[in-house]
């Protein structure tokens, strides 16, 4: 049977609705495909990001891996220099010691040069007639007590530096040791 005009605008009609909605669905599909491939080109566009991100932090890391390999060495070295410093002081401390040994010894000498100006004064006094002579001899014993008095004092006061200098060094070297043990641990 064939269909009557009303019928067929009615189908007309529908089927235009249809297009139509067929259309704005397109369209719709089209504005989020648009909005998708533009999602897509962004996560694209970031991934590049992370991925020279992630070069440039790989780098970074291995020139901190190679410059941690570098501190451990120096701290090596630094251990070894320290362990000489140590030797140093140790033979410092020998040197202190014989000093001590000789401020000693000239402090005896000088007790005895005192003994000796001592009698020489008594036999001046018995000697009269020898008393130019024996003046002669005093006045350069006396003379040499002086100056062996002065070097005891200069003797005294350079023992005293060389000990405030290795206490200035064992504070120094305790401390270069507590920055090593600082650098290992951070390390």
């Amino acid at each position: 049977m064939a269909a009557t005009l009303p019928e067929l605008t009615l189908r007309t009609r529908a089927l235009e609705a249809r297009a139509t909605a067929s259309e704005q669905a397109l369209d719709e599909q089209g504005v989020v495909l648009g909005e998708l491939a533009a999602l897509t080109r962004k996560a694209l566009d970031g991934i590049g990001r992370l991925d020279r991100r992630t070069e440039t932090i790989e780098g970074a890391v291995a020139e901190l891996r190679e410059d941690v390999g570098g501190l451990r060495e120096n701290v090596g070295e630094l251990r070894e220099n320290v362990g000489g410093l140590h030797q140093n002081v140790g033979g410092l401390r020998e040197n202190v010691g014989e000093l001590r040994e000789n401020v000693g010894e000239l402090r005896e000498n000088v007790g005895e040069l005192r003994e000796n100006v001592g009698g020489l004064h008594q036999s001046v006094g018995e000697l009269r007639e020898n008393v130019g002579g024996l003046h002669q001899s005093v006045g350069e014993l006396n003379r040499r007590v002086t100056v062996l008095e002065k070097g005891q004092v200069r003797l005294e006061q350079g023992q005293e530096r060389l000990e405030q200098g290795q206490t200035r060094l064992e504070e120094g070297m305790a401390q270069v040791l507590a920055r090593l043990d600082q650098l290992t641990g951070s390390a």
